[in-house]
């Protein structure tokens, strides 16, 4: 497994390049995934049933908090990205702008370190 540090660098770097809009083919279809919220579970099985053609996947944020997994959705997620880089895309929620917005209740945020925050 990645490093987090590595895999943050290495999503970032991609994520940079992309275009601020998001353009999906006209062919094929299209699923969009809403608030997992730490829920792992439920991310790798949309990963399962649509990480093939015709699908392209876009993940609507919200990624973290709630669920009892949001350190493991979120990595896994951003690795997902990584290794697919033109079938997934992953938008900012929310709960993924916690540092320039802050809002309670939030469980994923309050376990960091303050390194830790900064990071994600």
């Amino acid at each position: 497994m990645m490093e987090r540090k590595d895999l943050f660098k290495k999503v970032g770097s991609l994520i940079e390049e992309e275009p601020r809009l998001v353009r999906l083919s006209p062919q094929g279809k299209a699923v969009f995934v809403g608030d997992t919220h730490g829920d792992l579970e439920a991310a790798q099985e949309v990963i399962r049933r649509y990480l093939k053609k015709p699908y392209t996947i876009v993940f609507l944020g919200d990624y973290v908090d709630r669920g009892d997994r949001s350190r493991e959705n979120i990595h896994f997620l951003l690795g997902m990205k990584l290794m697919h880089p033109d079938k997934i895309f992953l938008l900012a929620g929310n709960h993924e702008g916690f540092q320039a917005k802050p809002f309670y209740p939030v469980n994923f945020w309050d376990s960091l370190s303050l390194e830790e925050v900064e990071e994600y």
